[in-house]
C-alpha cells in the first residue's frame, strides 16, 4: 500500500485496487479525521472527487496524525512542482 510518483501523476496503492491520477487531474492531497479509519489521507481531485490513500494513516492520536503531515506535504510540493514544470 502507499503511493508512487512518476512524471505522468501518482499511482494509489490501495488493498483492492490500484488507482492512477495525472496529476493535472489533482487538485490537492490532505488528511481528513474518520471514524472507523481515524486520520487518512485523501487525494483530491479537480472534478470534486476524493480518493482514499490508505498507505498514510494516521491512526486517532495527534501525534500520528502529524507523523503522517510530512508525507501529504511532499505530495502537495511534488504537485506545484509538476504544475510549475507544466506551464
Amino acid at each position: 500500500m502507499g503511493v508512487v510518483c512518476t512524471d505522468e501523476g501518482i499511482v494509489i496503492r490501495n488493498p483492492f485496487r490500484n488507482i492512477a491520477l495525472q496529476w493535472d487531474e489533482i487538485e490537492r492531497f490532505d488528511i481528513h479525521p474518520g471514524r472507523m479509519l481515524g486520520n487518512t489521507a485523501w487525494a483530491h481531485t479537480r472534478d470534486g472527487s476524493r480518493v482514499h490513500i490508505f498507505g498514510i494513516v494516521a491512526n486517532m492520536s495527534r501525534r500520528a496524525a502529524r507523523d503522517a503531515r510530512p508525507l501529504v506535504d511532499a505530495l502537495n510540493a511534488r504537485l506545484a512542482a509538476q504544475r510549475e514544470c507544466s506551464r
